[in-house]
């Protein structure tokens, strides 16, 4: 068992530092004096969100098992990313004209997690 526990952890750490070299050969190449603090002040809010959106959909995915007490089961294998996207375009779509509220960030997520919630209920009732 100790084996297998080094091993993986020699695993993780190799891929830890793969991903370092990756992200300081993207923050580095075609960088000179010239453009230094532009490229990579740009580059590194770029790495910095794809570090932020990974660590939000693997902790979203491990909290959403632990409530279905499902190993397999993912938000993106209910379908639900794709309600979204489709409830963000309906909105959008129909009352975007009608409803200054949809074009500020908070009222919409509100509107929008509600719309989702609702979705999501009726649909369990439906298909039970």
């Amino acid at each position: 068992m100790k084996n297998n526990e080094k091993r993986m952890e020699n695993i993780l750490l190799g891929l830890l530092l793969a991903l370092l070299i990756a992200a300081a050969f993207f923050l580095l190449v075609g960088v000179n004096k010239n453009n230094f603090r532009y490229l990579i002040s740009t580059r590194g809010i770029k790495i910095l969100a794809i570090v932020l959106s990974g660590t939000c959909v693997a902790i979203s995915t491990l909290l959403f098992q632990t409530v279905t007490d499902s190993r397999i089961l993912t938000p993106s294998v209910m379908g639900l990313d794709s309600m979204y996207v489709f409830l963000q375009t309906m909105t959008i779509f129909l009352f975007r004209r009608t409803v200054p509220l949809l074009t500020t960030p908070i009222p919409k997520f509100f509107i929008t997690v509600g719309l989702m919630v609702t979705v999501s209920i009726f649909l369990q009732k439906f298909f039970r």
